[in-house]
């Protein structure tokens, strides 16, 4: 009986001892697969570190087109432009209109009711009607030439238009420059002739 006892005794340990070992080789093998599931975690997570960032696309709109100004082009080349009217004395042009010639200039004088104004299109209007008169087709052929509202683009008709000018572009590259002639009335001041002179190229 006591062989017997001793045999259930060593049965009982070696089978703890196996449980044992059993325990622990499961545990060792779930810490290494723990270890490198982690590793690989880690090397994932490096990876995508490691690539650069997409930036996501962007649209860029192309430039707002501002128009241009339309540019008040030269006639063709050609007949220079100079004054046809006499330089002695006075001409008469007509309905209270006088010219008076000195060389390259031209002073041109309507001092009346129904021509002076303090309008920049009445004077415009003037100027195409006269400038042909004095300084010949050519200066006609350049009014022609330009689209209507110079006056009023290029300056206040009794401010700054007395020294700045209305500057037109004729034959040849001359340019006609013209300063209105202003004088105070009784309402305020008004335009009532202009100097024209030819500045040649």
């Amino acid at each position: 009986m006591a062989r017997a006892r001793r045999l259930a005794i060593i049965a009982a340990v070696a089978a703890a001892a196996i449980a044992v070992i059993a325990v622990l080789g499961v545990r060792a093998a779930t810490a290494i697969t723990n270890r490198k599931s982690a590793g690989a975690s880690a090397r994932v997570s490096e990876s995508a570190a490691a690539q650069p960032r997409r930036r996501p696309d962007t649209v860029t709109s192309p430039p707002a087109v501002v128009p241009a100004p339309p540019a008040i082009e030269s006639p063709p080349r050609g007949e220079r432009l100079a004054p046809v009217i006499s330089s002695a004395g006075t001409t008469d042009l007509g309905d209270g209109v006088f010219a008076m010639r000195a060389g390259d200039t031209v002073i041109v004088r309507f001092d009346n009711v129904m021509v002076r104004t303090r309008r920049a299109d009445k004077f415009e209007q003037h100027l195409r009607t006269s400038l042909g008169a004095v300084f010949g087709a050519v200066a006609d052929s350049a009014m022609h030439t330009i689209p209507e509202g110079i006056v009023a683009r290029s300056g206040d008709l009794l401010g700054n238009l007395a020294t700045l000018g209305v500057r037109v572009p004729v034959a040849a590259g001359d340019t006609l420059v013209i300063w209105p002639t202003v004088r105070r009335g009784r309402d305020g001041l008004l335009v009532f002739g202009y100097r024209a002179v030819v500045a040649k190229k």
